[in-house]
């Protein structure tokens, strides 16, 4: 079999996720022609899949050696970083990706700005960056959640509230909703309008009953309005 027929078996394994199979047919395509990019890309997709993040990582760097201006690839590796330590403060292949491709890197975006919320404590950054994946429609009701995260963050909580918001417009996830509604019961509860905050916290309760801290905060507050019925 030829280079490109091998490659072809291979891909068509792939998408049919065997990819023990597929990645085969891309040892064979390698060993003709060890300069087929394409072959070490798709070969570390499918060591990514089967969570061989080393050698799927070294796949991507040897592509990257051989075609240093796809951003994809540089996208790829940046997945395994994350995939292998959400706690990563790099950046590197993340900033390669969007210099590369600005337009089309929604998922670049995103993963960047979480790891500056999340990571790099780079809040006005990482607001950007959401902000970005947003305009490319991308997961919006997270972005939104993360931006306002960030505004807490920053003590700016009007506009923490305001994008809280945002997220429960967009009729999200159940995660993301719950969280969406106790963040704005806790500015409630920091602004002193107990009775809201109450109320957004039992509604957040009420969309993941797993929030149980939310417990404490209700008690919380409904201690403090015991209080100022005592001072009237």
């Amino acid at each position: 079999m030829k280079v490109k027929e091998y490659f072809k078996q291979g891909y068509d394994k792939q998408t049919t996720k065997n990819y023990k199979e597929a990645i085969k047919d891309y040892n064979k395509v390698i060993e003709l022609d060890n300069g087929f990019e394409r072959a070490y890309v798709q070969r570390g997709f499918c060591r990514f899949q089967l969570k061989d993040y080393k050698s799927a990582l070294n796949d991507f760097k040897t592509a990257m050696a051989l075609n240093p201006n796809d951003a994809r690839t540089y996208l790829n590796a940046a997945f395994i970083l994350f995939e292998q330590n959400i706690g990563t403060k790099d950046t590197f292949y993340l900033d390669k990706a969007i210099e590369l491709n600005s337009d089309d890197m929604a998922e670049a975006y995103y993963i960047r700005g979480t790891i500056r919320y999340a990571n790099l404590n780079k809040y006005e950054l990482a607001i950007e960056d959401f902000k970005k994946a947003i305009e490319m429609d991308f997961c919006s009701d997270i972005c939104y959640l993360r931006i306002a995260d960030c505004y807490r963050c920053l003590d700016e909580l009007d506009k923490a509230l305001l994008n809280y918001y945002k997220v429960l417009e967009l009729k999200p996830q159940s995660y993301y909703k719950a969280a969406a509604l106790g963040n704005i019961g806790y500015i409630k509860h920091l602004y002193g309008l107990f009775k809201d905050a109450m109320r957004y916290y039992k509604k957040s309760k009420k969309t993941n009953p797993n929030y149980r801290v939310l417990d404490e905060f209700i008690d919380m507050c409904k201690q403090s309005l015991r209080e100022e019925r005592n001072n009237t």
